[in-house]
């Protein structure tokens, strides 16, 4: 019976249990290692790239910030200039108003129709005097 099987040397028995072992190296170790390396990079960008957004974004709102004061003070003094105009209209119309109204008190108070003076005449005379008070009372 012990001639009937044959058996292999030392050194053959070796080498098969060596190469029945399963390897250790992991496979698709590069691929790994490559989607490692894309995902930090991607990573990476992102955060770069967000620092630099929120940068941006900050010095955007600041612009929006200091447009809308320029455009504020802008109208404030539009409004103001408006104001002053007006006021100034205002006030030379005051100053008209009361050289006309003296000058027809004037006219009212001291200056007469001769007696030869038409009667149409002086009626004109004094409907326009009246008109000017209602004028300046308007």
């Amino acid at each position: 019976w012990l001639k009937q099987q044959q058996y292999l040397p030392v050194s053959r028995i070796v080498n098969l249990t060596e190469a029945s072992r399963p390897t250790m190296s992991l496979p698709h170790t590069d691929d790994v290692m490559s989607f490692a390396s894309l995902a930090y990079n991607h990573l990476t960008y992102n955060r770069d790239s967000y620092a630099q957004n929120l940068e941006l974004r900050q010095m955007q709102l600041h612009q929006e910030k200091n447009y809308h004061l320029k455009w504020t003070s802008a109208v404030r003094e539009e409004v103001r200039d408006v104001t002053d105009i007006f006021v100034g209209r205002m006030s030379n119309r005051m100053i008209v108003s009361t050289l006309v109204g003296g000058i027809a008190a004037t006219f009212l108070s001291q200056a007469e129709a001769g007696e030869t003076c038409p009667d149409f005449i002086r009626n004109a005379y004094y409907v326009s005097i009246f008109l000017c008070f209602v004028y300046l009372a308007m």
